[in-house]
Parts: structure tokens; C-alpha cells; sequence
């Protein structure tokens, strides 16, 4: 079974991911401020996004690892 949830911790903010029936969840947390941003993509839309990251992280793509999606957040 894959992660239904996972995060990265970053110096200023969490960033957490959530999978729940096909829909991805993208919630950032600022430490600071307390401010909470929150992103929902349907189901159409995360499979748009997993074919944009599976062919940008191939070897010789545009991105070379999870810290460069990291900063696009």
C-alpha cells in the first residue's frame, strides 16, 4: 500500500500532501505567521500532475529531484 500522507519540513513552513480517493490535498503551513494555505486537485488534475513530475524526474528531464519540485511550491 502506498502513503495516503506524507510532509517535508521546511525552515519556514510544512508542506503535507494527502491522498484520499484519487484527490491529492497540498496544505502548507507557514511556522511564522500561522498562515495555512490549501490546494485540492481532483482527480483529472493529479493524474495531469503525476504525468508532469514522472516526465520532468526522468534522467535528462528539466527537474533533477524532490528539492527542486520542493522550491516550486
Amino acid at each position: 500500500m502506498s502513503k495516503q500522507l506524507d510532509q517535508y519540513e521546511a525552515e519556514n513552513y510544512r508542506l503535507a500532501f494527502q491522498w484520499n480517493n484519487g484527490v491529492v490535498e497540498i496544505i502548507k503551513a507557514w511556522k511564522i505567521s500561522g498562515e495555512i494555505s490549501v490546494t485540492k486537485l481532483t482527480k483529472s488534475e493529479t493524474l495531469a500532475l503525476v504525468s508532469f513530475i514522472e516526465g520532468n524526474l526522468e534522467e535528462g528531464g528539466g527537474v533533477t529531484g524532490i528539492d527542486d519540485w520542493v522550491d516550486l511550491v
